[in-house]
């Protein structure tokens, strides 16, 4: 092996092995209560893995306002390998993102020829903090997935210039493709190719426009699949209602937060502090900055035109920064952020090669001291991602940090304020620290952000409902009905919280209202179980059991594996004296759980005391009692109970007395237990040698 490509496989490891090092501590995250939820965790089509119907899903859902097929599969791909377990997750992005580094390294190296500026290149692309919410956050799979097609796209396509060959312009086709089913943003990669014809490439000078011409025929297939891809996108964003309107946003303050938001991206790559995973969006900037960040934007723009034939790498470099974040630079803006570390992953490639080909060309005599300055601003890197990637480590740590420099940007925010970006986009923080802090069991602490962000954004979504699951939760069932209707006022069709309001009502007697409350839910949502089931045991606490029998099986038919439900329903017959069907129930239980103390005590309950001695059936029911008193080894006294009025049906006196002075004896030692006298009762029957057949005595 010569020293050339010993070089490239050092550069190769190197490269590999720091950024696998440096996104270690990420591994051991967890899920985050943004987004994480509705890509991986709560969203059935993923959870439950690779299936055949949940592909199709994949390809015709626009779900978190998204069309991404790809991106879902790799999500349903990594729960079919790792189940829940963040850790994996974590890794495949981990993963997604070292391949990113090695293709961006030989993809520019195979186009330059310069191995040690490329290297550059992909290590600030490896290890910028600017890029740890691409990796450090689950639900931002679709980054680091569309950029490993990108970047193939790209490898392909100088493969086709340089070899002329059919077959590597349709691999790079058909990598874009991919690259768009796995996020929409890739859709101005035609023009990053025309870029690439430029330089490093020189397919055609800039004043050439028959060479131009010619380029922008070939890139024909790539512009249709781009246009295709943007029109479905649009479309899904407006229908998932993410897209703001002109009256909230008007054109203007659009334009001026672009020209903005270019500027703001420069700093934070040239330095990256102060990095939050949510920038809120003022709604309108002081025309002092406005007008800096559009002379910065105008002069860098003329600056690159007027030496892009002495130096084309900054044209290229500042074209394709400006070119891959137009579509989310936000003319048409989608939710509250005014800017995102995500969308840097791919345009950050074209500053940085700006930058490291521009300081080389103006250090070209003084390497030594290129090198360490080189050297000194990848550590600093280096220690600035460690530290960030500490903030994602969960949802409060992540939040908490975007709200700590919410209000170092814009400390005055109140509910007073005019601005409604503004305040939205604090209302969301505040939401989403909310929903950390409840999930790390910090409930007072998520109540006052609940409130923070009702007051900020009084129509918010969600937060009065979430509110009132937490008071349920504590009990407080007047709160909780308080949250619930506020919430139902701002959306009436809510069916959980509908659902919910209807529970707390049956727990305050207020029966009337309840059902009400459950029969708009259930014709909103007549195919969740869980809310037939929540009916039902509405039903069932006012005795109404053929009401109740109905709203189980309901529930019952939308999911058959319910065995909680099965179990009330059995109740719901037994009640009305169905032992028989009730019976059946119980004993089909029994068969995929014979291990539940309960179940069988409850069976064999049933084999003691019936009145109809076809039903009773002293032997089996000494069985099944004994196995549910060694289960609990013998210290239930309402399942020893059980076992001694089996003994009496059996004609097994003798063990029934002895088995009932065992619950006398436990009784009496448990502080405020009842049922003493009816115990001695039974064992005076006991020792009478008579069975208890008392179906009115269910203990």
């Amino acid at each position: 092996m010569g020293n050339g490509r010993k070089n490239l496989f050092a550069i190769s490891l190197l490269l590999a092995f720091g950024t696998l090092a440096v996104y270690l501590p990420s591994l051991g995250n967890h899920f985050t209560t943004y987004d994480d939820p509705q890509y991986v965790t709560a969203n059935d089509h993923v959870n439950s893995g690779l299936t055949l119907s949940n592909l199709l899903w994949a390809f015709t859902t626009g779900h978190a306002g998204n069309w991404h097929p790809l991106t879902w599969i790799s999500h349903m791909l990594d729960v079919q390998l790792y189940g829940l377990q963040p850790v994996g997750h974590h890794l495949t992005n981990v993963l997604l993102h070292t391949a990113n580094t090695l293709l961006l390294f030989w993809t520019l190296f195979g186009m330059t020829r310069r191995p040690w500026l490329s290297m550059m290149v992909a290590a600030l692309f490896a290890w910028h903090p600017l890029h740890v919410e691409s990796v450090a956050w689950i639900s931002e799979r679709k980054d680091v997935l569309s950029t490993f097609f990108f970047l193939l796209t790209l490898l392909s396509y100088s493969r086709y210039v340089r070899q002329r060959s059919k077959a590597f312009y349709l691999i790079s086709l058909f990598c874009f493709a991919c690259g768009l089913l796995s996020k929409p943003m890739l859709v101005t990669l035609p023009c990053v190719l025309l870029l690439l014809d430029f330089w490093p490439l020189e397919r055609a000078q800039l004043k050439d426009l028959m060479a131009w011409r010619k380029l922008a025929f070939e890139k024909i297939p790539f512009f249709t699949l781009a246009i295709v891809v943007s029109v479905i996108t649009v479309m899904v964003q407006y229908q998932g209602g993410t897209i703001s309107s002109m009256v909230k946003l008007p054109l203007g303050a659009r334009m001026a937060n672009a020209f903005v938001s270019y500027f703001r991206y420069v700093l934070k790559f040239l330095w990256p502090t102060d990095l939050s995973v949510l920038y809120v969006h003022p709604g309108h900037w002081p025309s002092a900055f406005v007008a800096s960040a559009v002379s910065f934007v105008i002069g860098i723009t003329i600056l690159a035109l007027g030496c892009a034939s002495r130096r084309p790498y900054f044209l290229v470099g500042w074209f394709w920064f400006l070119g891959t974040l137009a579509p989310v630079i936000g003319l048409v803006q989608v939710g509250v952020q005014s800017m995102a570390d995500r969308y840097t992953y791919i345009p950050s490639i074209g500053l940085s090669v700006l930058l490291t080909w521009g300081l080389t060309e103006l250090a070209q005599h003084k390497t030594q001291l290129l090198t360490l300055a080189s050297a000194g601003a990848l550590s600093v890197c280096l220690a600035l991602t460690w530290q960030q990637e500490h903030y994602w480590k969960d949802g409060q740590a992540l939040f908490q940090h975007a709200l700590e420099i919410a209000n170092h940007e814009f400390p005055n925010v109140s509910l007073q304020s005019s601005n409604v970006p503004l305040t939205s986009g604090f209302a969301d923080i505040h939401f989403n620290l909310a929903l950390a802090l409840e999930k790390n069991g910090y409930l007072d602490d998520a109540l006052r952000h609940y409130d923070e962000t009702s007051n900020l954004k009084p129509n918010y979504l969600n937060a009065h409902y979430d509110q009132g699951v937490i008071f349920a939760n504590q009990g407080k069932s007047a709160e909780s009905i308080d949250q619930f209707r506020a919430e139902l006022k701002l959306n009436p069709n809510n069916s959980r919280a509908l659902n919910n309001l209807g529970t707390a009502l049956m727990q305050t007697g207020e029966a009337n209202e309840a059902f009400a409350a459950f029969l708009h839910a259930l014709a909103l949502d007549p195919a969740n179980p869980t809310i037939h089931y929540n009916t039902a045991n509405a039903y069932a606490k006012l005795h109404r059991w053929p009401e109740a029998q109905q709203e189980y099986e309901a529930a019952l038919r939308e999911n058959p594996d319910l065995p909680l439900v099965s179990y009330a329903l059995a109740g719901a017959l037994l009640a009305q004296g169905k032992t028989r069907d009730a019976l059946v129930i119980y004993r089909k239980l029994l068969q995929s759980n014979p291990e539940q103390p309960q179940l069988l005590d409850r069976i064999a309950w049933i084999l003691v005391t019936n009145p109809d001695p076809n039903i009773r059936n002293g032997t089996e029911a000494v069985r099944l009692a004994q196995h549910a008193c060694e289960l609990t080894h013998n210290s239930k006294p309402a399942l020893l109970a059980t076992l001694a009025a089996a003994y009496a049906e059996a004609g097994r006196f003798d063990e029934a007395v002895v088995t009932q002075k065992n619950v006398l004896n436990l009784i009496s030692s448990i502080p405020n237990e009842t049922g003493f006298k009816e115990a001695s009762q039974r064992l005076e029957l006991y020792e009478s040698h008579k069975p208890f057949r008392d179906g009115s005595a269910l203990n």
